[in-house]
């Protein structure tokens, strides 16, 4: 199972789902963005690519969810269904 979370930043998103993690039974995968690394990030949950890298990627049918608005690309690689656990997933307002 895939549930999402959507919304702004700063609005909690990571904060209840590391609160549902908790619980066992979810899991957050490697998300891969090509927006700047934050202050807060965890390095550990995201995949930081250039524009052109995540291109690539896409060209070569890597992600199985892939979202933009022509500046920001966010997506999700295929390698994440392999996933024991369902999966809590960040949802890019621009999508």
């Amino acid at each position: 199972m895939f549930i999402s979370f959507f919304g702004p930043s700063g609005v909690g998103k990571t904060t209840l789902m590391e609160s549902l993690c908790r619980l066992g039974k979810y899991e957050i995968p490697i998300f891969t963005v090509t927006r700047p690394m934050r202050g807060d990030d965890n390095v550990n949950k995201f995949e930081y690519l250039s524009v052109d890298e995540y291109l690539n990627c896409r060209n070569c049918n890597n992600f199985f969810l892939d979202m933009d608005d022509g500046e920001r690309y966010y997506g999700y690689k295929k390698s994440i269904l392999n996933s024991q656990h369902d999966l809590l997933m960040y949802g890019s307002p621009y999508f």
